[in-house]
C-alpha cells in the first residue's frame, strides 16, 4: 500500500511538473513570436 500511494504520488508530482514546464514554455514561445512580430 506505502509503495503503491508513493508511486501515485510520484506520478502525481511529475505529471504537474510536466504540465508547469510546457504551460511555461507555450507562454515564453508566444511571447518571442509576439515581440518578432512587432
Amino acid at each position: 500500500m506505502d509503495k503503491i500511494s508513493c508511486r501515485c504520488c510520484l506520478y502525481f508530482a511529475m505529471h504537474v511538473y510536466y504540465l508547469t514546464s510546457t504551460h511555461l514554455f507555450s507562454n515564453s514561445m508566444k511571447k518571442g513570436i509576439y515581440q518578432i512580430h512587432r
